[in-house]
């Protein structure tokens, strides 16, 4: 509710399915909590800030998701 987004929103722009953030086996996997755990480093930051810290390979996926359709 915080985040004015669902968790199957959240799961397609993570890449993962959308019980990898309903059930609490998948939650917990290593996977799912890689990409939770990366979108909270890259919250916030500029496409310049990224790239600044050596996480350009962040920007090219969110560019790559969005050329394929996904939300900006």
């Amino acid at each position: 509710g915080a985040l004015r987004t669902t968790k199957a929103e959240i799961a397609d722009t993570l890449g993962l399915s959308r019980d990898a953030l309903s059930r609490t086996a998948r939650i917990n996997a290593v996977k799912t909590q890689t990409r939770l755990r990366e979108m909270v480093e890259i919250g916030g930051m500029t496409a310049d800030e990224l790239v600044r810290e050596g996480n350009a390979a962040y920007v090219h996926a969110y560019l790559d998701h969005v050329m394929a359709g996904g939300y900006a």
